[in-house]
């Protein structure tokens, strides 16, 4: 018995060997399993503050498994903001942005559920002041890191879409007032860093009576605008600091802030201030009593006709604001 079973035993490795070959053979064809990805638009064009656009994602299979995937920029950043651009899921909530998702990228994050056939989202462009022309951009959907999901030309190339945005003209001759703090960013004691949009900067509009035309407490940037229908006359801006975003420090360092005046996608004029607050001192509430109400400018209004004069009596910048001819004056 035991000599049969050894005369057996090489043609069984024998056969297991020309088994194995051809099973190495056939595993060099394997099928690519994973739930591809194709998306319902391939181009789409935005208006800066208009309504977005839908892009639906169909899944081919369904997966047992959740599928990650990132939308990032071609030749451009992300930013938190979104870079003119933002997503909203089909219930109307941000969808994440992590930064560094998977380096050099920063991009929005989406999770399609496990079983889940499509997958919806908005694509948005953002509102600015900016004086632009029509700007192109492409977005890429490709995998996160994902074993389980994939699109119709590879993990790499993803699914571009091209986005076409429009620059929004304000249709009126409201004035547009901001205070952008932003970067009054300073350093605390403990080298944590503090600030910005933190700060609480207030921003008021008088008329030549002295009474409260406009005001604005807890936006970043804070924001007033100067109705076309608005009487003729002298309006004056002030700002102050009611209190600092973060403690106090035993260094000063400045808190610098601009201040903006513009009628949207047609003209923009921006003016610089520092020196005026930093961290030692703070805000009215931080205790310090030279954070109250600093006459910033003054604005003068004919009509559709603006002025913006500084403490001194000079004309900075003036112009019909239904022509794009505003501008600073030299």
């Amino acid at each position: 018995m035991k000599l049969i079973t050894n005369k057996i035993l090489p043609i069984s490795i024998a056969l297991l060997a020309l088994v194995s070959c051809n099973e190495t053979e056939d595993t060099i064809s394997i099928p690519d399993d994973r739930s591809v990805i194709t998306s319902s638009v391939s181009s789409m064009i935005l208006e800066e503050g208009g309504a977005g656009q839908t892009v639906t994602l169909t899944v081919d299979k369904p997966s047992t498994r959740v599928l990650e995937y990132r939308v990032e920029l071609i030749n451009d950043t992300f930013t938190e903001s979104g870079a003119d651009l933002t997503l909203t899921d089909a219930t109307g909530g941000a969808i994440e942005f992590v930064d560094h998702l998977y380096p050099p990228f920063d991009a929005f994050q989406i999770e399609i559920p496990a079983y889940a056939t499509s997958y919806t989202f908005d694509v948005s462009a953002l509102s600015d002041l900016d004086v632009e022309g029509t700007e192109n951009k492409q977005i890429r959907i490709v995998p996160n890191k994902s074993q389980f999901g994939t699109t119709p030309n590879g993990a790499s190339d993803g699914i571009v879409i091209d986005v076409q945005i429009d620059n929004y003209a304000q249709p009126n001759d409201d004035l547009i007032i901001q205070i952008a703090f932003e970067d009054s960013v300073y350093t605390d004691d403990d080298g944590d860093s503090a600030g910005g949009c933190d700060n609480d900067f207030d921003f008021e509009l008088y008329n030549s009576s002295f009474a409260l035309v406009g005001s604005s407490y807890y936006d970043c940037p804070e924001e007033i605008i100067l109705s076309e229908t608005a009487a003729d006359g002298t309006y004056y801006l002030y700002v102050s600091l009611f209190a600092l975003g973060g403690p106090l420090t035993a260094e000063a360092q400045d808190l610098p802030f601009n201040l903006v005046v513009a009628k949207q996608g047609i003209w923009y004029e921006e003016f610089a201030f520092s020196g005026l607050y930093d961290s030692a001192a703070g805000g009215g509430e931080d205790g310090n009593p030279n954070a109250g109400d600093l006459l910033a400018y003054t604005i003068l209004k004919s009509g559709t006709t603006y002025s913006v004069v500084d403490s001194e009596g000079a004309v900075l910048a003036s112009g019909k604001v239904a022509n794009a001819n505003f501008g600073r004056r030299k």
